[in-house]
């Protein structure tokens, strides 16, 4: 047999170098494919061959010093120094930095038992210039032993693993002892399984001499009750190549059930009529186990949380145990749910039940819950009373309030009093306090008459305070409000309106303006006018009739629409009742003109053939204003001159631009000429105006005069070059040329 290895070995030592320190050498020797550095004294295990065999192990030295380093020789030493040969050596070796040198120790022993041997590197490592390697290798048969003849796992959940358990080969003879085959037999064999000691799945391998190797088995039940196997270990040892490990474990299972007062499995809990905002009797829930392991429940929820009309009483704390079942009688786990219905009416919910049994079928139970609400329950119609603004030293028209209740159950009206900041100035009809305490049965009401009486001109307040046995409100406060008369006061937000500028014929608005009236008695407004500088600029929404109580508010929405450029205001007159001079509120804003500028600012098609269309030409057009511009028609003075609009947009925002094309078409063999004006919304005339000309020329000859000088002398003029559109620099160039702006006044 023969094995191969890779070790590394590690030097040290100095070099002295010409003009500069000493750098440190280091020799690494790598061994059995691991990197694994051999320390100076160190052992290499070149196996076990049997007499007559050999074994073969790869080292690399390796310098990882900073310096060159040099090996002169490479000895062997030691009481069986010849069965060690070193090969692909040959002295003496410089090694460069990180510069590895491959090498092999061929072990043939001649003899059983233990051989050993040194090997010595020298080099010119000055703290270890001999480097030395204890190797030791045997020669026999492998002998296999287990440490271990019975595992035994004790009580495991069924389908759950358990924690594996290692059991170790032994290898205690001279040969490497080859390991074939670990496997399970029996009655459970399915139950147990086998793994190298990293969880994978077992592979042949070798145990050398003298040392062990580990594997691992696990424990996962398929059934209840006892289960066992027997683990078979094949190998190489000639004399017992194979060797058995008893193993043995107990299946467990919590087999759980829900029981309810109804006595059936997974029944609902109905506690029938429970009183609202009153914890109900207690309703036990048993959970019940007829296996033989214990169970925990992890969580008790109910599926609307804390806003559920059900909680527990005497909640068990949790991790809470379910015994396993002992001599056929089941461990039970008893939770107690108690109703409290937050509502009248039926209510319901469910409580979840969370296990830590990892069997699908008992993770998880939920028992359904349901509740009829009783109770009274007291409600006040209006549950408030205001009186407005009443003159001082008189009592008020009454205001009626009915006491109902609306609930289920009778409930008992107890004690009724005025409280607050002014209880003096109201008045309850008849004495509350001579039929207290009153019972009301369900639909039942108590009808009550209350009356202001302000003695001073002030806002007054207080609260009719009234105690039930109502379980869910057994306090109810009605506020109660009223003003001693003065007399109205108009007050405006804002204290006027300022639309700023806008472009004449945009609308802008509508903006709300707030009149108020804080005084304490009602404010009749009989009418609101426009008047002022310019008061068809304006509008308003509302123009009355109306009134606005005491401290109370109305909305007048109010747009700006100028129709020419510049300040423009107007004023809203309010005429109100008793009042000589009417209120008056200031509305202001400023009419933008349209800035528009247009290039190029005439257009000359020169001659064209009468009938003929000339190539077209493009006016480019930019809002050079800061408010957008809607164009509402392009139009031409002669039908000659034909403008294409199918490119335009009509609408410009700030610093936008569009364009148009013109053509000519002449009728007659003569000059025409043209204005081709640009309207925009709300304007009065044009915006701007654009030139345009040009001549008809016959197609017989006899040039027409005009046209720029072209023409003439018995010949037909030759077509002027069409002319393209003026570039947008222009405008860089140029500015903005407004070129006409006319408007109504």
């Amino acid at each position: 047999m023969r094995t191969t290895r890779t070790l590394s070995i590690v030097l040290f030592g100095f070099a002295a170098l010409a003009a500069r320190r000493a750098e440190a050498q280091q020799v690494t020797v790598l061994i059995d494919q691991t990197m694994m550095a051999v320390p100076a004294n160190g052992t290499i295990n070149c196996g076990g061959p049997k007499i007559g065999g050999s074994t073969m192990t790869a080292i690399d030295l390796k310098n990882t010093g900073g310096a060159q380093l040099s090996i002169s020789n490479i000895t062997m030493g030691g009481p069986q120094a010849a069965e060690f040969q070193i090969s692909q050596f040959a002295p003496p070796v410089k090694l460069a930095p990180n510069t590895p040198l491959p090498m092999t120790i061929t072990f043939a022993p001649l003899m059983m038992g233990t051989r050993t041997a040194t090997m010595t590197i020298a080099s010119n490592d000055q703290n270890n210039p001999n480097f030395t390697v204890n190797l030791v290798g045997t020669s026999g048969d492998p002998s296999i032993s287990l440490d271990t003849g019975t595992a035994a796992f004790g009580n495991q959940r069924v389908n759950v693993p358990s924690m594996p358990q290692a059991i170790n080969i032994t290898n205690s003879g001279f040969g490497d002892l080859m390991i074939t085959s670990i496997g399970t037999t029996g009655q459970a064999a399915k139950d147990f399984t086998v793994t190298d000691a990293k969880g994978n799945p077992i592979m042949p391998f070798t145990v050398k001499p003298m040392t062990s190797t580990p594997f691992n088995v696990t424990f996962t039940p398929s059934a209840l009750g006892n289960r066992s196997a027997q683990i078979v270990v094949s190998s190489s040892d000639p004399n017992n190549p194979t060797r058995f490990v008893n193993v043995l474990g107990t299946g467990t299972m919590a087999m759980l059930s829900v029981m309810t007062p109804m006595g059936c499995p997974n029944c609902k809990l109905d506690f029938g009529d429970a009183n609202i905002y009153a914890p109900s009797m207690p309703k036990t829930i048993v959970l019940q186990n007829a296996g033989n392991d214990a169970a925990n429940v992890k969580s008790i929820t109910f599926g609307k949380g804390q806003m559920s009309n059900f909680s527990l009483s005497l909640p068990p704390p949790l991790p809470a145990k379910i015994p396993a079942a002992v001599n056929g009688m089941n461990g039970t786990l008893s939770i107690n749910v108690v109703a409290l219905p937050l509502t009248l009416g039926a209510v319901m919910d469910s409580v979840t039940i969370t296990t830590d049994d990892p069997n699908p079928g008992n993770a998880t139970f939920t028992v359904p819950l349901t509740a009829n609400g009783v109770g009274g329950s007291i409600t006040a119609t209006p549950n408030f009373a205001d009186f407005g603004t009443w003159p001082t030293g008189k009592t008020s028209d009454p205001i009626s309030i009915m006491l109902t209740n609306t609930g289920t159950a009778d409930l008992n009206v107890m004690t009724m009093a005025l409280a607050g900041n002014n209880p003096d100035v109201f008045t309850i009809t008849p004495d509350p306090m001579a039929f207290m305490p009153t019972p009301l049965m369900p639909g039942m009401s108590l009808p009550l008459t209350i009356t202001f009486s302000p003695v001073v001109a002030m806002t007054h307040s207080a609260q009719l305070v009234i105690t039930t046995d109502d379980p869910k409100a057994k306090t109810l406060q009605i506020p109660l409000d009223g003003v001693g008369g003065t007399g109205p006061q108009v007050a405006f937000n804002p204290p006027s309106l300022d639309f700023g500028l806008v472009a004449v014929g945009a609308t802008a608005g509508p903006t709300a303006i707030t009149i108020t009236n804080a005084g304490g008695s009602p404010l009749q407004i009989n009418s609101l006018t426009l008047g002022g500088a310019s008061p068809q600029a304006f509008a308003i929404d509302l123009m009355g009739p109306f009134t606005i109580q005491s401290m109370q508010s109305q909305k007048v929405m109010a747009t700006f629409t100028p129709l020419t450029p510049g300040s423009q205001s107007a004023t809203i007159s309010l005429a109100i009742q008793g009042m000589m001079a009417p209120a008056t509120y200031m509305l202001r804003g400023s009419g933008q003109a349209p800035m528009l500028g247009v290039a190029p600012q005439a257009l000359d098609f020169g001659p064209v053939k009468v009938g003929a269309t000339s190539a077209s030409q493009t006016v480019n057009i930019k809002n050079g204003g800061s408010q957008p511009v809607v164009i509402a028609t392009i139009k031409s003075t002669d039908a000659q001159f034909l403008v294409d609009t199918s490119a335009t947009m009509f609408t410009l925002a700030s610093q936008a631009q569009t364009s148009f094309a013109v053509t000519f078409t002449p009728s007659a063999a003569a000059p025409a000429m043209a204005t081709i004006n640009v309207n925009v919304m709300g304007g009065v005339g044009a915006a701007l105006s654009i030139g345009a000309k040009g001549t008809g020329v016959s197609s017989g000859g006899g040039g027409g005069g005009g046209g720029g000088g072209r023409g003439g002398g018995g010949c037909s003029a030759a077509p002027a070059p069409v002319r393209t559109a003026w570039p947008l620099a222009l405008f860089a160039l140029a500015g903005l040329v407004v070129l006409r702006r006319r408007f109504r006044s």
